[in-house]
């Protein structure tokens, strides 16, 4: 329970202390049952006997700067909205560090980066497409001349790169479904960047675009 809540079932078990029950022994069986344990109860009528107040006292230390329940709000819309923003996103957004945002996030409002599942991305004509668009095979050179050459791959969509995506909620249950997935493409269109060096380091560079099959 929160300290507002322990507060007001503090008041509530010594109301009951002096106006119901006669004894503590009847206040605490009485409690007891209704799932609250009997060292919590017992200890509250300790503390009112002898201070004859049920409030708490004040918490040690500075107040918040940051961790105000002014950006505690503005955080917790701002996951709940787009839970998919990044730790980055959202510090530039709010103007509060990242430090404090994690902060937030994890003590005061329970929330948990959770990793996005892959999951397929169907795009227009997929399947008729699978086959044609295949990788083409460069033709082997006649020439006798020594060639080295190398290629690689970029994706054209950034959500297609390798890699792991998070978001942010106190339960995935909470969150909709195209929130918790990322979603990747069978068949992600790609920029083919191929060099090739001959014996006499006279290099050549080419770039083409094309949708590549892994079969």
């Amino acid at each position: 329970m929160t300290r507002a809540e322990n507060e007001e079932f503090a008041e509530v078990v010594f109301h009951s202390y002096e106006n119901l029950f006669d004894r503590d022994k009847k206040t605490i069986d009485h409690f007891a049952r209704r799932g609250k344990r009997r060292f919590v109860i017992d200890r509250i009528i300790t503390r009112c006997e002898l201070t004859g107040d049920t409030n708490y006292k004040k918490l040690s230390g500075r107040p918040a700067t940051q961790s105000t329940k002014r950006n505690v709000e503005k955080v917790k819309k701002l996951f709940k909205k787009r839970p998919s923003t990044s730790m980055t996103a959202a510090s530039t957004k709010l103007k509060i560090s990242k430090s404090t945002i994690c902060r937030i996030k994890l003590h005061k409002l329970g929330m948990k980066g959770y990793v996005k599942q892959p999951a397929p991305k169907y795009v227009g004509t997929q399947q008729e497409r699978a086959k044609t668009g295949c990788r083409k095979i460069y033709k082997k050179s006649l020439s006798k001349v020594l060639v080295i050459d190398d290629e690689t791959y970029v994706t054209i969509d950034p959500d297609d790169i390798p890699g792991r995506k998070f978001f942010h909620a106190t339960s995935p249950e909470d969150v909709k479904y195209e929130d918790k997935v990322q979603p990747k493409a069978k068949f992600p269109k790609k920029i083919l960047i191929w060099q090739a060096m001959d014996e006499n380091t006279e290099s050549t560079l080419r770039r083409k675009t094309s949708i590549l099959s892994k079969n």
